[in-house]
């Protein structure tokens, strides 16, 4: 169970099939999808010159060894690092859960 990852990617919902081809093709082949929406105001939008956009939340469960090529892929293939393309991060299972049953 150490070695699992909860995968959370955001981004915009144009990108979504190209993240999930990308994901599968790194071996994370499982992966939920969820709409999303920004909670910026839309003054702050304004301020900023920028346009109100639905997102796509991806998740993936993956291990150490796949986040690893997963991370290298995103930032060399995928352009992640580049505002305004997304965010990927993960969680590890073992920091999800509540109390011990034993």
């Amino acid at each position: 169970m150490n070695d699992l990852y909860w995968m959370i990617t955001i981004t915009d919902r144009h990108s979504t099939d190209r993240f999930i081809d990308f994901y599968d093709k790194y071996g994370a082949s499982v992966n939920f999808v969820s709409v999303g929406r920004g909670t910026a105001a839309s003054e702050v939008l304004d301020f900023l010159g920028l346009d109100i956009t639905e997102k796509s939340v991806i998740f993936s469960t993956v291990t150490h060894k796949v986040w690893k090529a997963i991370r290298y892929g995103l930032q060399n293939r995928m352009r992640i690092d580049v505002p305004g393309t997304g965010i990927a991060f993960i969680i590890p299972f073992s920091s999800i859960g509540g109390k011990r049953l034993w």
